[in-house]
């Protein structure tokens, strides 16, 4: 029962986020929404969305056309990286990049998720800096890929005037 609810949440982030980045302008994919074009904003998301749902940092495989450290955004946050260390952004990716990203995810929810057993949803998540369950590390994903589709939502809003429309659940 929870596997379901988990899928159908990741499903309703990703579907959210897909959108966000299907329907930006193309005048506006380059631009600046707070700090980071974007492009960057979508990116991150999905670096962490594929991140958390590979269970782990050694399970995971980022993308091949990604950019070495590009999805901290601005700064490298962990040791043994020098406080602040800035990161290097590179040309933006191309849309279709990350909308097949995203289908990629999408589909790894509902490879990896049904398959998680109780004991595997209790056990402590496997990733250093977090100290909470493999469910709980499922929730965080899917709010910060939530927070980021509110940030490019907000932005297309005030841009174009329509922003991302809200998907309680979304099937496949």
């Amino acid at each position: 029962m929870i596997n379901q609810a988990i899928v159908g949440q990741y499903h309703a982030s990703l579907s959210m986020l897909r959108t966000a980045l299907e329907t930006c302008p193309d005048d506006l994919w380059d631009a600046s929404v707070g700090r980071h074009p974007f492009w960057l904003i979508g990116y991150h998301a999905l670096f962490y969305a594929d991140m958390y749902l590979a269970g782990s940092q050694d399970a995971f495989s980022p993308p091949e056309f990604g950019r070495e450290n590009e999805h901290y955004m601005e700064k490298l946050p962990f040791e043994p990286f020098e406080p602040y260390e800035a990161v290097e952004i590179g040309e933006p990716y191309q849309r279709q990049r990350l909308l097949d990203w995203c289908d990629k995810c999408r589909a790894n929810v509902d490879k990896i998720v049904p398959a998680e057993s109780a004991e595997d949803l209790a056990a402590e998540a496997d990733f250093p800096w977090m100290e909470f369950s493999r469910t709980e590390c499922h929730l965080y994903n899917i709010r910060h890929i939530q927070h980021h589709v509110a940030q490019l939502s907000l932005e297309l809003k005030f841009q174009t005037g329509t922003g991302v429309e809200w998907a309680g659940v979304a099937k496949k």
